[in-house]
């Protein structure tokens, strides 16, 4: 794994400038406060992928939780939105993501199961997972990540994948799995919050069957694997912040698109 994949999305959904890159997510975490959290390491969050001028803030309340400890492989699960996965993981063979902040090394678990499957043209093409990048590298951590993603519903393979990533993230406190989601899209305002508590209930009961059926989001099967993993690992979700582009925008006019941001410990 000798290629990087270069950043496609600086100067559209987060500054191209590293200055500008640094002062927007220092300003996010600063404002981002948390209250009454438990002082174990969460092993798994959720964090929305949209433009940073509307969910970049939101996604700041999960980088704060994270940057009070420290880790070492995470894996990185969002949304395929330009390639299909069918009944398939999306892996990657770059040894490196680059932004204007630098690289991130990325890793490969060993004993892959046969369903997770390298796509770079995927990988190469998504913001779900990128737009993660800068927050992570601010942090200034020895990260390695494992880029993964879905839009499969296979009930077979979603069993399969977490599986396998519970035992990942039992096995080291220095394992932590990010799951990168918006929720609903392009509703009008009250019915953009209306759905959207929906689908919060949904994760903070650890509902996957209840959430296929009734939530909304656009990494939805990312975060069906987190809690079946959830359920695996008994782990607790707590909702850190939610919001909407019109709350963050000041437009409630037009529809609008979720975002939420969830910790399990």
């Amino acid at each position: 794994m000798n290629t990087t994949r270069t950043f496609q999305y600086a100067g559209s959904f987060y500054p191209d400038k590293t200055a500008d890159i640094k002062a927007f997510i220092k300003a996010a975490l600063d404002k981002a406060v948390l209250k009454g959290l438990p002082s174990q390491k969460p092993k798994i969050v959720i964090v929305p992928h949209a433009g940073y001028a509307y969910s970049g803030q939101i996604a700041a309340y999960a980088y704060k939780v994270i940057s009070q400890f420290n880790y070492r492989n995470i894996f990185l699960l969002g949304p395929s939105h330009y390639v299909f996965a069918s009944n398939e993981i999306l892996t990657c063979s770059f040894g490196h993501f680059e932004t204007p902040l630098g690289t991130v090394a990325t890793f490969k678990p060993q004993n892959l199961p046969a369903l997770f499957k390298d796509n770079d043209n995927a990988h190469a093409l998504e913001h779900s997972l990128e737009v993660q990048l800068p927050f992570l590298q601010y942090l200034d951590k020895n990260y390695r990540i494992f880029p993964q993603l879905t839009n499969e519903d296979n009930e077979t393979s979603l069993s399969i994948v977490s599986n396998f990533e519970s035992d990942f993230l039992d096995n080291s406190d220095d394992n932590l799995l990010i799951i990168s989601s918006d929720l609903s899209h392009y509703h009008e305002y009250r019915e953009a919050q209306r759905k959207d508590k929906q689908t919060i209930e949904n994760i903070l009961l650890r509902d996957d069957k209840g959430l296929e059926e009734r939530g909304e989001a656009c990494g939805l099967m990312p975060i069906v694997i987190g809690l079946k993993i959830a359920q695996k690992l008994n782990l607790k979700p707590i909702l850190l912040k939610a919001a909407n582009s019109g709350d963050t925008s000041g437009s409630f006019g037009a529809p609008v698109v979720g975002y939420a941001a969830f910790a399990f410990y």
